[in-house]
């Protein structure tokens, strides 16, 4: 399997440079040219630089979207996030005065569970 897929790749190669330049096809391909019809392999050389030309233009064009909404999406993701931080920020100064009263024993308990862990000083 490791031999016979390099062989099928050359092979394929090979049938596609023959099918390129194989100019007895190529003279059946034609091309309008400001009204002018441009045949043989003129009309084939013309055809397929136009061609690659505006898959080069397309190219370019798709990597300037994915760009500009990869920077887009970043933005709104910047955005987002501020907003969340700003609606916590919000959403805990609404709820202080209301956790106040649950928070006071809470704080509590932790000091005295601090100072139960706090190790006893020896005097020396």
């Amino acid at each position: 399997m490791k031999k016979f897929l390099p062989a099928v790749a050359i092979a394929l190669l090979a049938i596609l440079a023959w099918r390129a330049l194989d100019f007895g096809h190529a003279a059946d391909l034609t091309m309008n040219w400001n009204g002018e019809e441009v045949d043989g392999p003129l009309g084939w050389l013309l055809g397929l630089l136009f061609a690659g030309g505006g898959v080069l233009f397309a190219f370019a064009a798709l990597a300037l979207a994915a760009l500009f909404l990869g920077l887009l999406w970043a933005g709104i993701g910047v955005l987002l996030l501020a907003g969340m931080a700003l609606f916590g920020l919000l959403l805990a100064a609404l709820l202080a005065p209301v956790m106040l009263p649950l928070l006071i024993p809470l704080a509590i308990l932790l000091v005295i569970a601090g100072r139960a862990r706090r190790k006893p000083r020896s005097k020396s």
